[in-house]
């Protein structure tokens, strides 16, 4: 049963402003990755061969830099956002290397008067959600072995990107319900200068371009706590099985491997709130590049309770509300005192199976 209305409540407006799932993934992204392989393949970048899923994978966290650039996504009404942003990372060779990622609306002064006017908004989103975005909301290389068996990469020859020489490539998966990535990546530092997300349909969703990039340690803050940070209190775990350990409640561990063959398991976390208390268990996969996202948020009231489609002494029945944009995709069910979250990119249309089969897991226990 689809409740849009019900997702709507749920969800702000914006699709940056993610539900519980993705804050908790956030929260735990920057402080529980794995290290991440250095550029392999040779740079400078000379050839259409040393451009590689190693090298992709390494490349954002080797160097210092700062880049100014411009993200555009479609929002949850098909309308276009263009935001301006400024990205500053001390790459130390793996995903943990401080960064900090702002929204700067002076960069852009021909920036639609509706984002110059939200700025207080965005500011406050970029605060909150900068790990999301950084880490996961555009082009990333999270398994490069993963990513070798389930994407080519195809050369389109040489371009010039922010002034400076870069290899235009295409990633492409080799099922029909992922992205379809454009990118240009600089010769010099591996670093993708522009990538774009295409659906199934080679229809744009959203992009990443980089306008100016500078390197070298004077672009790093030298007031202590610049880089972004998580509010909550992660705590990594090495297995799902671990997790009854230290949850107040009984796991369920999603059943995805039939449905999702090409996907492994890439983290595990317990996601806290000391405020109020609240445990959120998280369990990240991915195919190499793409991924999908599945939490527990124990001790959450049931929000199916509030809603109006929901008719006053009616019997509990097990209903999953959907959201879609350009995208996203999210499902979201409450069994026994959990709410399920199960998040993707919006191409991924086998995610309402993995929904449904996580829903029948908390049901049945089995």
């Amino acid at each position: 049963m689809q409740i849009t209305s019900f997702l709507q409540r749920l969800m702000p407006s914006w699709r940056l402003a993610v539900p519980v799932v993705l804050v908790a993934v956030e929260a735990g992204s920057n402080a529980a990755c794995p290290q991440a392989p250095g550029p392999q393949g040779g740079l400078p970048i000379r050839t259409a061969t040393d451009v590689t899923f190693p090298l992709l994978a390494g490349a954002p966290f080797q160097s210092i830099y700062q880049a100014d650039q411009v993200r555009r996504f479609l929002d949850s009404s098909g309308n276009l956002v263009e935001l301006q942003e400024r990205l500053t990372v001390q790459g130390n060779g793996n995903e943990s290397s401080p960064f900090r990622l702002d929204f700067i609306d002076q960069l852009a002064p021909k920036a639609k008067s509706t984002v110059a006017a939200q700025a207080p908004k965005w500011n406050a989103i970029y605060a909150d959600h900068a790990g999301l975005m950084f880490l996961h909301s555009g082009f990333r290389v999270h398994d490069p072995v993963l990513a070798q068996a389930n994407y080519s990469i195809l050369d389109f020859g040489t371009a010039r990107r922010a002034g400076r020489d870069v290899r235009r490539v295409v990633v492409y998966p080799g099922r029909p319900d992922k992205a379809i990535w454009v990118l240009d990546v600089d010769t010099l530092t591996g670093i993708p200068l522009y990538s774009a997300e295409f659906d199934p349909a080679a229809r744009l969703i959203g992009e990443v371009e980089i306008t100016a990039l500078s390197l070298g340690s004077a672009v790093v803050p030298r007031t202590a706590n610049w880089s972004w940070s998580p509010h909550l209190t992660i705590t990594n775990l090495t297995s799902p099985q671990q997790a009854a350990a230290v949850l107040t409640g009984t796991p369920t561990i999603p059943g995805v491997a039939q449905i999702m063959p090409e996907y492994a398991l890439r983290d595990v976390h317990v996601a806290g709130n000391q405020l109020n208390a609240s445990q959120t268990l998280v369990f990240g996969y991915t195919d190499g590049i793409d991924e999908f996202f599945v939490s527990e948020a124990f001790g959450a009231s049931d929000p199916f309770q509030v809603s109006p489609m929901t008719p006053r002494g009616a019997p509990h029945t097990h209903t999953i509300a959907s959201y879609d944009d350009p995208g996203l995709r999210a499902y979201v069910f409450h069994e026994s005192g959990v709410t399920f979250e199960v998040v993707g990119r919006g191409s991924l249309r086998r995610l309402q199976d993995v929904a449904k089969r996580v829903c029948h897991q908390a049901v049945t226990g089995f």
